[in-house]
């Protein structure tokens, strides 16, 4: 038999050492951020568990409170309105104006053109509803529609036809109320008490004014 011959053992390498690893600083930057949390959360935690010890200067709580109160004036004025009476009948009422025969002709077909004025020259207004109007020995009479004549205003009433306005009466007649010679304006309010009486003449414009 063959005899075997022996081998010479290997040698065996020696072991690198391991390189101990790097702690890497974003590592090292999380774990003092955690650290620093756990801090104030603690922290936290036994400020909550102290009490709360307050004051109030208006109540016996421990509840300090501190308020801003404003204060609002609402200023209320008043407006008181007067209201003036309004006369049945007064002297203040006068005649201001008349022509009694119309510039133009036919003097019929202009009777507009005739007329006489009315004037209120006292303070308050008066009611001329009801009142009359007469001419010369009272042949004619006029009674005037509803109309209020305010103070210091005046009113025209013409004998024709017309509208009738705040500033003119209308009497719509066809024929001539004034004499053209000679005629008295009458007037007298709604009891029939006599107010201004007044002779004129024709075309002489008469005014107060």
């Amino acid at each position: 038999m063959e005899e075997k011959t022996p081998q010479p053992a290997k040698e065996e390498t020696p072991k690198k050492p391991k390189k101990p690893k790097k702690i890497s600083p974003l590592f090292v930057l999380a774990f003092f951020a955690l650290l620093v949390f756990l801090v104030f959360l603690a922290y936290s935690f036994c400020c909550l568990q102290q009490p709360a010890v307050t004051t109030s200067s208006s109540t016996t709580t421990s509840t300090t409170s501190t308020t801003t109160s404003t204060s609002t004036t609402t200023s209320t004025t008043t407006t008181s309105t007067t209201t003036l009476p309004i006369l049945k009948t007064s002297s203040d009422v006068r005649i201001a104006g008349y022509q009694f025969e119309s510039p133009y002709t036919p003097e019929k077909s202009f009777l507009e053109e005739e007329w006489i004025i009315l004037k209120n020259t006292g303070d308050y207004t008066v009611n001329l509803t009801g009142w009359r109007i007469r001419n010369k020995n009272y042949k004619s009479t006029f009674e005037l529609p509803e109309f209020y004549l305010k103070a210091g205003a005046s009113v025209s009433i013409h004998t024709g036809e017309g509208l009738n306005t705040e500033e003119g009466i209308y009497m719509n007649r066809k024929d001539p109320f004034w004499d053209n010679e000679v005629d008295t304006i009458t007037v007298f309010d709604s009891s029939g008490e006599m107010i201004e009486k007044l002779k004129g003449l024709a075309r002489l414009d008469y005014s107060i004014e």
